[in-house]
């Protein structure tokens, strides 16, 4: 089993990489990169069990969650023909976020996840910094060129 780490400094709050990491819809939007139509059932509690699905030929991966600390901690262990771990640190930082992510990998997977996971954490990192749409008061005029003073 390889042991595989990878670090990726965000320019958000720990609370808002959490939220985008496991949304059920931010969730299915970064880990695109893994495989189309990936999603979850389930909840994230300590001792709960999570099934990470996708519309590809794998048909589902069961996982408990060993540690669930939101937003610094989780780690899950996934019922792969052998058990492997997966967790998720999160550290604040003067920036923002430095998210840690930790993972045994079987490897007749590694070589689909080492070049995969750089692609998903490039797609979180931008949904984490994407600013909210400011939106426009329909009763303001857009073409205002000046104000009078009375």
């Amino acid at each position: 089993m390889e042991e595989f780490t990878l670090t990726i400094d965000i320019a958000a709050p720990p609370a808002r990489v959490w939220q985008v990491l496991f949304d059920p819809v931010t969730y299915s939007q970064w880990t695109a990169a893994f495989s189309a139509g990936s999603r979850y059932e389930g909840q994230f509690a300590e001792g709960a069990t999570v099934r990470f699905l996708s519309d590809s030929e794998v048909s589902h991966l069961d996982s408990r969650v060993v540690a669930f600390r939101p937003p610094v901690f989780l780690s899950l262990l996934h019922d792969f023909p052998e058990p492997t771990g997966e967790s998720y640190t999160l550290c604040p930082t003067s920036t923002g976020t430095l998210l840690r992510i930790d993972q045994d990998l079987d490897p007749a997977w590694a070589s689909y996840m080492r070049d995969t996971w750089p692609r998903a954490l490039v797609r979180l990192k931008e949904l984490c910094e994407a600013r909210p749409p400011y939106f426009r008061n329909k009763n303001c005029p857009t073409n205002i060129t000046s104000i009078p003073l009375e």
